[in-house]
C-alpha cells in the first residue's frame, strides 16, 4: 500500500495568496506594469478575472492615496496575432484616464498554425515600444504551457515582466452539495451551486478540494487491491535530456521498440525546429535539427503518411542553413539539397495540406535560386511549382495559405517581367495580388493586407513605363495609400519607411511625367515631398535597407525646382537651404567610393550655383558656409 499525501489545502492557501498579491498589484494603480497571471483551468481563471473586476469596482479605496482604481478587459483575437497591434487598437478606444487591463484568451493560440503562433511571438517583441507609452497596467492571463513557451522564446517581452502569480485549480468529477438556505444558481467553476449574491470563491473552493481529497484517499486504497504489470516505459522527455542523441542511440540497446525510437526522434526534431522558428537559429542547432530530422526519416517507415512532412521539415532546415553560408557554392548546394527534398517529399502521397506547403516551399527555394544562377529556369520553375500548390489550398478552406501562395506568385512573375515579356508578366502579376487580398482582409490580418497592397503598388508602377502611365501611377499611388492606413510607424516602422519610399517615388515621376495633368499648385510635388519625409522619419525607428541617401537626393531635387517655381523670395530661400541640407546629409551617409556619391555631390554644387543665380552673392556665402570644410575646397573649383 502506497501512502499519498493530499496537497490540497496547499493548493487553497497559495491560490489564496497570489489572489491577494495580484490584486494588491493593481490597487497600487502603478503605470507601466505586466503583470502575468498563470491558470491551467478554463473555468477557475474565469471566476477569478470576474472576482478581480468586481472587488476593484467595489474596493473601498482603502489605499486611495493612489488614485481611482479602475479595470477592463479585452478578449484576445486568435484570427488577428499580433497583440501588440490588438492592444493599440483597444488603446485608442479607451476611456481617459486609460484603466488597467487584463487579457484574456490568449490560449487559444494552442489551435492555430505555427505560422500564426510565430507572428503572436514576434509581435510580443514590440513590447518595449508600447509599454514607455502606457498610463495603465496589463495583466496576460496565460496557460502554463505558454508560460513556459513565453519564457523561451519571447525573452525580450519576457524581461518586462514585473510580477507573476501562479493559480492552481484541481478537476471536481461530481458537484458537491453545498447547504444554502438563499436562491441557488449553478456555476460552472465548481460544477456545483454557488448563492447568488454572496458566492465566496474561497469557500467553495475549500469545500470542493476536500470532497476531492476523499475521492483520492478512496482512489488509493481501491489501487492496492489490484496491481497490473506494467512493463517500465524506456522513453523519457528527450527534450530536456543535456546529451538527447547519444541518449536516443542507447533506446534499441534498452528494449525500446521501432515505433517508441521513432516517436523520440520526431519529438526532439520538432522540439528543435520550434525553437528555431522562434528565432533561435544557429548554425549548430541547424546541425543539430537537420541530423535529427535525418535519423527520425531512417527509422520512419518508407509508406507511412508521415514521411512527407518529415521530408518538407528537413528541406526547410538545410534551407536554412544554407542562408548561413558564407559562401556562394555552398548556399546554392544547400539550395538545392532542399529543392531534392521537397521533391522526395511529394513523392511520398501526403495530404493536401502537406502537398500545397512542400510546393510553396520548393517554389519559393527555386524563387532564391534565381539570385545566383540560371535567373529565368528558376523563376519559371517557381511559377510552376506555386501553380501547383494552388489546387491543394483553396481560398475557402485556407485562405490565409492560399493568400500567401497567390502573393509569391505575383512576386515571381513581376521579377520575370525584368527579364522577358515585361506587360503579360506584369498583367499576372496584377492579377495574382488581387487574388492574394481576396484572402487578407485589413480587419483580420492588416500587415499581411498592407504588404500585398505595396507590393500591387510595385506592380502598377512597374507597368507604367510600359502603358498608360499617369492611369498606372495613380493606381500605384492608391494601392501604396491603402498600404499606409495599416503599415504605419507604431505597427511596422521598417515597412511603413519603405512604402512611403515608393509613394514619394510614384508622385515624383508623375510630377514630372509629360502627359500629366496639369498641376500649377505643384501638388504632385508636394505630396512627393511629404512621402519621402516620411520614409525619412520612419527610418529612424527601426533598421532598414532603404538607400537614405538616394531619398535624401530626390528630397533635394524636388527643393529645387520648386526655388526655381516661384518668384516669392522667402519661398526660393527655404527652399535652395532645405535641398542643400539634404545633399550635405547624404553625402555624410555615404563614402566618396559609392556610385551615387559623384551625382549628389554634382547636385549639391548647382545648389550653390542655384544660391547666387537667384539670390546673388550674399546667397552663395550663406549656402558656402553649410557646405562641409571636408568638400569645401572640391566645391570652389567647381563653381
Amino acid at each position: 500500500m502506497v501512502a499519498t499525501q493530499l496537497k490540497s489545502r496547499k493548493v487553497l492557501g497559495l491560490n489564496q495568496r497570489q489572489y491577494e498579491g495580484l490584486k494588491t498589484a493593481l490597487q497600487l494603480n502603478l503605470r507601466r506594469q505586466l503583470l502575468i497571471a498563470v491558470c491551467d483551468s478554463n473555468t477557475l481563471k474565469t471566476q477569478l478575472v470576474s472576482r478581480l473586476q468586481a472587488d476593484l469596482t467595489a474596493a473601498d479605496n482603502t489605499l486611495d492615496d493612489f488614485g481611482t482604481v479602475t479595470l477592463a478587459k479585452l478578449a484576445f483575437d486568435p484570427s488577428q496575432p499580433d497583440l501588440m497591434l490588438q492592444l493599440v487598437h483597444w488603446l485608442k478606444q479607451a476611456p481617459k484616464p486609460t484603466p488597467h487591463l487584463q487579457i484574456v484568451g490568449l490560449e487559444a493560440m494552442t489551435h492555430q498554425p505555427m505560422r500564426s503562433q510565430n507572428h503572436f511571438l514576434r509581435s510580443l517583441e514590440n513590447i518595449q515600444s508600447l509599454l514607455p507609452h502606457l498610463e495603465s497596467s496589463l495583466v496576460l492571463w496565460l496557460s502554463w504551457p505558454w508560460y513556459r513557451t513565453l519564457q523561451q522564446s519571447a525573452p525580450e517581452f519576457w524581461q518586462w515582466r514585473s510580477g507573476v502569480f501562479t493559480f492552481v485549480g484541481e478537476p471536481v468529477s461530481s458537484a458537491p452539495e453545498i447547504a444554502n438556505t438563499g436562491h441557488q444558481v449553478t456555476d460552472a467553476l465548481y460544477g456545483g451551486v454557488s448563492t447568488a449574491q454572496n458566492a465566496d470563491i474561497w469557500q467553495i473552493l475549500s469545500e470542493d478540494l476536500a470532497q476531492r481529497d476523499q475521492q483520492l484517499a478512496a482512489a488509493n486504497v481501491a489501487a492496492t487491491d489490484v496491481e497490473p504489470e506494467q512493463s517500465p516505459s524506456v522513453i523519457v522527455d528527450v527534450t530536456t535530456l543535456e546529451n538527447p542523441l547519444e541518449t536516443l542511440a542507447q533506446l534499441e540497446e534498452q528494449g525500446a521498440t521501432p515505433e517508441e525510437i521513432t516517436q523520440a526522434y520526431h519529438t526532439l526534431g520538432n522540439h528543435y525546429r520550434d525553437r528555431i522558428e522562434a528565432g533561435e537559429m544557429t548554425p549548430n542547432l541547424l546541425a543539430t535539427a537537420i541530423e535529427t530530422f535525418e535519423l527520425y526519416l531512417n527509422w520512419l517507415p518508407t509508406e507511412d503518411t508521415q514521411r512527407a512532412a518529415g521530408l518538407n521539415d528537413l528541406g526547410t532546415l538545410h534551407w536554412l542553413n544554407a542562408q548561413l553560408q558564407g559562401e556562394r557554392s555552398a548556399l546554392v548546394e544547400g539550395m538545392n539539397r532542399s529543392v531534392n527534398l521537397y521533391r522526395e517529399g511529394l513523392s511520398a502521397n501526403g495530404d493536401a495540406e502537406t502537398t500545397s506547403r512542400l510546393y510553396g516551399n520548393l517554389g519559393a527555394v527555386y524563387s532564391a535560386l534565381a539570385n545566383y544562377d540560371d535567373s529565368i529556369t528558376h523563376l519559371k520553375d517557381a511559377v510552376t511549382a506555386y501553380r501547383q500548390a494552388l489546387p491543394f489550398c483553396s481560398a475557402d478552406s485556407n485562405p490565409e495559405e492560399y493568400g500567401t501562395l497567390q502573393n509569391s506568385l505575383g512576386s515571381v512573375y513581376w521579377k520575370l517581367a525584368y527579364y522577358e515579356q515585361p506587360k503579360p508578366q506584369l498583367h499576372r502579376a496584377i492579377a495574382a495580388y488581387n487574388e492574394a487580398l481576396r484572402c487578407h482582409h485589413p480587419e483580420t490580418s492588416p500587415l499581411e493586407y498592407a504588404a500585398v497592397q505595396n507590393n500591387l503598388g510595385i506592380a502598377y508602377w512597374s507597368l507604367s513605363r510600359h502603358e498608360r502611365p499617369i492611369f498606372l501611377l495613380k493606381h500605384a499611388i492608391a494601392a501604396y495609400r491603402d498600404a499606409l492606413n495599416y503599415r504605419t510607424p507604431s505597427t511596422d516602422p521598417t515597412a511603413c519607411a519603405s512604402t512611403y519610399n515608393n509613394l514619394g517615388t510614384a508622385f515624383w515621376e508623375l510630377a514630372n511625367h509629360p502627359e500629366a495633368p496639369a498641376d500649377p499648385e505643384g501638388r504632385y510635388k508636394q505630396n512627393a515631398v511629404i512621402a519621402y519625409e516620411a520614409a525619412l522619419k520612419a527610418s529612424e525607428l527601426a533598421p532598414n535597407n532603404l538607400d537614405l541617401a538616394s531619398i535624401r537626393h530626390c528630397l533635394g531635387s524636388i527643393y529645387d525646382r520648386m526655388a526655381r517655381a516661384t518668384d516669392n523670395r522667402a519661398l526660393i530661400v527655404g527652399n535652395l537651404d532645405r535641398a542643400l541640407v539634404h545633399y550635405v546629409t547624404a553625402l555624410k551617409q555615404i563614402t566618396k567610393t559609392a556610385s551615387s556619391y559623384e551625382p549628389i555631390f554634382k547636385a549639391l554644387v548647382r545648389n550653390v550655383s542655384a544660391h547666387y543665380e537667384l539670390l546673388g552673392l550674399d546667397g552663395q556665402q550663406n549656402a558656402l558656409n553649410k557646405v562641409p570644410a571636408e568638400i569645401l575646397p572640391q566645391v570652389m573649383l567647381k563653381l
